[in-house]
């Protein structure tokens, strides 16, 4: 590398880009007189670069619920995370679901440096069999950010701010030999010949597993009720722990082992006449992250 630098100084000071970490160096500097055309050369010397910095590898507490947040634009983003399962079965379950930003996210999940699972993470939700080894290295990498940060899910509303984010729950497996069934469709249905002034009946599918569901309700403003407000609630990240406790109306647990015939009702009761209600239905698992329905706008009748 040669570089040409004019000075007008005594005392100079050059920075040398684009080395490669953890290489020595030897640097000549050679002092030209243009006017005489004479030169002079200093005392050469050694110097090493700085092995490159390891990425930081955060281990998982076993269920802990976690956000993977990117947030700056600019170059390639990476995370690393462990998991060490219990049980001398060494099985696990990774959930992951995108939250935000429609920024590509890639996770790879490697064990004794051999790649297991590595595929792109949208917004359905992803069950990753984690089975036969006593530790799992999960590494998430993001196209078009230069930093990014991990934090506990306290706050819901951060999805806004984040160019990017994963929600991610993993979870020792003792019992099962696979991933839990999913319903057949996230829709949930209201009967118009069923909805009253002070209540409504409402309809969603189920699985052949025994599960608890729980059903949220939020009244909407007559502002809300014509922008749409069920569309404000539809992030599929916006899971129970973001919800008031005043806003669960009930939980009730349900099992169908024939999975065409797996649908469950529930009646809302204590409503208000004329009053348009967004409800949401959330399937609650011992493992993974909870599964949230798509939300659902009903109107009671104003008079009956």
């Amino acid at each position: 590398m040669y570089l040409k630098l004019d000075f007008d100084g005594t005392e100079n000071v050059c920075t040398v880009s684009e080395l490669l970490p953890d290489t020595s160096y030897y640097f000549d500097v050679f002092v030209i007189d243009k006017v005489n055309r004479t030169s002079a050369a200093y005392k050469g010397a050694f110097a090493r670069t700085h092995e490159e910095a390891r990425a930081a590898v955060v281990p998982l507490r076993e269920g802990e619920l976690r956000w993977v947040s990117f947030q700056d634009s600019g170059s390639n983003s990476q995370q690393f995370f462990s998991f060490r399962p219990r049980g001398w079965k060494q099985s696990g379950l990774l959930t992951l679901q995108s939250c935000g930003g429609g920024e590509k996210i890639k996770v790879t999940v490697s064990s004794k440096g051999q790649v297991l699972n590595s595929q792109g993470v949208g917004t359905d939700l992803i069950h990753i069999w984690l089975q036969g080894s006593p530790s799992y290295l999960i590494h998430f990498q993001q196209g078009g950010t230069t930093t990014s940060q991990v934090t506990s899910l306290t706050d819901a509303a951060r999805l806004e701010s984040l160019k990017a984010s994963v929600k991610m729950q993993v979870s020792s497996a003792f019992h099962r030999r696979g991933v839990p069934s999913l319903p057949s469709t996230l829709q949930i249905k209201s009967f118009n010949r069923l909805r009253g002034c002070n209540s409504v009946t409402l309809a969603w599918m189920g699985t052949e597993e025994r599960s608890l569901y729980c059903v949220y309700r939020r009244k909407l403003s007559s502002f809300d009720e014509e922008a749409g407000g069920a569309s404000a609630l539809n992030a599929p990240c916006l899971g129970p722990e973001s919800r008031s406790d005043t806003e669960r109306v009930l939980c009730k647990y349900f099992q169908e082992l024939n999975p065409r015939r797996a649908v469950t009702t529930a009646v809302i009761g204590g409503l208000e006449p004329g009053m348009a209600y967004v409800f949401d239905v959330y399937l609650m698992r011992r493992w993974g992250i909870p599964i949230k329905y798509v939300s659902k706008m009903v109107k009671t009748r104003k008079e009956c």
